[in-house]
């Protein structure tokens, strides 16, 4: 437990922890995002911190899988990080060969998580239920927030509800994270049309 002595405590360690309000987000992708009303959209929200290994696996999964469907003028997608830390870069080299192994390449950016976003996107899909909490949390600051916010794992045959974050693991699990994915992507998939 933290002892803070003064509010300004309490925001500077929700800031270290969960990113600034956002209100003080700047609204800038780091690609623009153009939506379209025939678009169904889906944002995949991985870590606080990160949005280079379970996110932007699961955004690559789902492109693969709607370009493979023969919807990709359907569906827009993207992935973000609840905070800031990473903006700018490029996915974790593990992710990066855990998708080349299965044939799919993605040229991913990480980004944070805007208020736009929670107007933009139809869906929020994050994987664990720290994230689900942040968003829940972060959306209750956005005027007409029209994104439904839950877990990817809830769409898992499977039942694994967490997909855990493999950044301090190995290749395997990497692979793990692919592998519930493209099960949670496929069931979401088939649930949305």
């Amino acid at each position: 437990m933290y002892n803070t002595s003064s509010h300004s405590e309490v925001f500077q360690l929700c800031d270290h922890f969960c990113g600034p309000p956002l209100d003080l987000l700047p609204q800038v992708h780091v690609f623009p995002v153009l939506r379209t009303p025939e678009l169904d959209a889906v944002l995949h929200v991985g870590s606080h911190q990160r949005n280079i290994c379970r996110s932007p696996i699961a955004e690559a999964v789902f492109r693969k899988l709607v370009t493979d469907e023969k919807v990709e003028n359907k569906w827009m997608t993207d992935s973000a990080a609840v905070s800031d830390w990473n903006v700018g870069r490029s996915p974790d080299a593990r992710a990066l060969s855990c998708l080349r192994n299965h044939g799919i390449e993605t040229a991913h950016k990480a980004r944070q998580v805007t208020k736009d976003d929670f107007q933009t996107f139809d869906y929020i899909l994050c994987m664990d239920e720290s994230n689900l909490r942040d968003l829940k949390r972060k959306s209750n600051q956005v005027k007409d927030c029209k994104a439904k916010i839950e877990l990817l794992g809830s769409y898992d045959p499977q039942k694994q509800l967490i997909i855990e974050d493999p950044y301090y693991g190995n290749e395997k699990d990497f692979e793990t994270v692919y592998e519930q994915c493209v099960r949670c992507c496929k069931a979401f998939l088939e649930k949305s049309r």
